[in-house]
């Protein structure tokens, strides 16, 4: 997955996503293609796994996030 980072709004967009099934990319830029479908999907897919590892108290810390 390859996220984007907005600093000062404190949040996170997905651009991309891949698994052993396929790809999902929220801008093709080979076809100047914008899917706000796939950016909804995506990003809805990213909170329910942030909110799933966090409810199981999974953390990084800033030193780890920092050293890699």
């Amino acid at each position: 997955m390859t996220v984007e980072v907005y600093l000062l709004a404190e949040t996170v967009g997905v651009l991309t996503y891949s698994d052993c099934f396929g790809s999902r990319k929220v801008f093709c830029p080979e076809l100047m293609a914008f899917s706000p479908l796939a950016k909804a999907e995506l990003n809805n897919f990213l909170e329910q796994w942030l909110t799933k590892l966090i409810a199981e108290g999974r953390c990084l810390t800033k030193a780890v996030f920092a050293s890699q």
